[in-house]
């Protein structure tokens, strides 16, 4: 009787313990606004190290229709040095005067983070943007 207590306990400690939440997580350090080219200063680092695959969402608007934006990400084993001549492009297609969400995933190749590096708009008519990332803990 006491072994099937123990065994009810152990198996509930370790559903409680695998249970980890969904949360995305907006990105700090990215221009809300541009209208050129922008190398960032102090590189946007995601912590992959649970994932092999990651989803990414950009919500951008634009002035003019039909502009896009490249945000380029580089692969890291530490965070802080990273590869930048093997980059992953994410390109996003903005509606004129409206808004559009895109979801993606990208796929870090074994490194345990992903850092975003540049962003890269065409057109002058000015982006505004948001970037989220989120990772499944529970998920191959």
């Amino acid at each position: 009787m006491k072994s099937i207590v123990s065994l009810i306990a152990l198996a509930a400690i370790a559903l409680t313990a695998s249970a980890q939440n969904y949360a995305p997580v907006q990105l700090s350090g990215i221009p809300s606004s541009q209208t050129a080219a922008t190398n960032l200063a102090t590189p946007v680092v995601l912590d992959v190290r649970r994932q092999q695959n990651v989803a990414l969402a950009i919500t951008q608007s634009s002035v003019s229709d039909g502009q896009t934006n490249t945000l380029t990400f580089c692969r890291s084993v530490d965070g802080s040095a990273y590869d930048t001549n093997n980059t992953i492009n994410v390109t996003v297609l903005s509606p004129g005067g409206g808004s559009r969400t895109t979801v993606t995933n990208l796929n870090p190749q074994g490194a345990g983070y992903l850092v975003l590096t540049k962003l890269t708009p065409t057109g002058s008519g000015g982006l505004t943007q948001t970037v989220k990332y989120a990772i499944k803990p529970n998920a191959p």
